[in-house]
């Protein structure tokens, strides 16, 4: 089978609007309905699940929809922009499951963060992982776990990310997040990354793949649906198809990572601007040591530098030992070498001068 690769999909601003009986209209009948409710629509397009997004230019004209009152025919889905904060201790009193209400406990983190970001509001909260896997955690020795905090525009979550959010009278750093992070698994069609809720596709078995619920299932074989090997669509470690889409749940966890600290660095840059649009940056020479006696710098001086004697007394230096009748020794040699070389130079000049006398007493004769 060739490698392929999935291109990422295209990021589009987009209101999700559920409109009465969308099924049966034609996108540009859909458009035609819901401009003159939401200004600055250019696009729709229609879900599965029977509901439209209607594509807007920017975030700005996206949040003015959001706030507005729901019209006649209509209704805005209203929109969470969620954050992770990890380290939360486990004895948080977050209620989980269906009808859970934690208003109280939204109010006291609402109040207790505005100081730092004033007018901050939040959809809800909840805890990352189910009441089994938490027990699970407790029952391992672990006392912390991830909160995911829901705001209701990409203000402030930016904000939140920058700043923290206090709960329980201490700040935590706050990451963006997406739900799409979270495995899902179909249990109609069997795939990755939905679940039956929003599933328009025919039914797959999970114990054999064919075209049959799984409760129906006579069990006559075993077959994955998502990779064809011979396992249950549920197993994982076996799955070649969840293994790629673990893959990609892991490179938008780093997109996410990234676009997290572009958010901090870009308010940390923020901060140091001049009014002019320069950036203050600070001193990057070293400074100089300091004398630990004095603790004031040290003056250059000239001449011979001081206190010689005492770092001579330093018991970790290796003095130098000299042998005061060595040295007269060598010395005496050394003259004796010096005269013994003068001496065979003055018996060589004797030698050359008798030689020239004699050559001189010769000549005179043969004249």
């Amino acid at each position: 089978m060739p490698n392929t690769r999935t291109l990422p999909t295209a990021h589009r601003t987009a209101v999700r609007v559920r409109i009465a009986d969308a099924q049966g209209k034609t996108p540009a009948e859909l458009l035609a309905a819901i401009k003159p409710a939401i200004q600055g629509a250019y696009a729709v397009r229609l879900l599965k699940s029977g509901d439209v997004d209607v594509m807007v230019p920017d975030q700005k004209t996206k949040n003015q929809a959001l706030n507005q009152q729901e019209g006649e025919g209509y209704k805005i889905l209203r929109q969470d922009y969620p954050v992770e904060i990890p380290g939360m201790p486990l004895s948080l009193g977050i209620k989980d499951g269906k009808g859970a209400n934690n208003n109280e406990m939204i109010r006291e983190i609402c109040n207790a963060t505005k100081k730092i970001i004033p007018g901050i509001a939040i959809n809800r909260i909840r805890w990352l992982a189910g009441n089994k896997a938490r027990v699970d955690r407790m029952r391992n020795g672990k006392t912390r776990s991830t909160v995911i905090v829901s705001l209701p525009t990409q203000a402030l979550q930016h904000e939140v990310v920058k700043r923290g959010v206090v709960i329980e009278s201490q700040i935590y750093d706050a990451r963006l997040y997406n739900n799409g992070l979270q495995v899902k698994q179909c249990y109609n069609c069997q795939q990755w990354g939905h679940t039956q809720s929003a599933c328009g596709k025919q039914a797959q078995c999970g114990e054999c793949a064919s075209s049959h619920q799984t409760k129906e299932c006579t069990k006559e074989r075993v077959a994955c649906a998502n990779c064809g090997r011979r396992h249950r669509a549920w197993q994982k470690s076996e799955c070649h198809t969840f293994q790629k889409y673990m893959e990609t749940i892991s490179a938008k966890r780093a997109e996410l990572l990234v676009a997290t600290a572009r958010l901090r660095n870009a308010d940390t840059s923020q901060a140091n601007l001049r009014a002019d649009g320069f950036e203050l940056v600070g001193s990057r020479k070293r400074g100089r040591a300091l004398s630990p006696a004095s603790k004031q710098p040290l003056a250059k001086k000239v001449g011979r530098p001081s206190l010689i004697e005492t770092a001579a007394r330093d018991p970790n230096q290796t003095r130098i030992q000299v042998n005061c009748s060595q040295m007269t020794s060598s010395q005496a040699s050394h003259s004796q070498a010096n005269s013994t070389q003068d001496s065979s130079m003055a018996d060589f000049n004797n030698l050359m001068d008798e030689f020239e006398n004699s050559i001189i007493s010769s000549t005179q004769d043969e004249l």
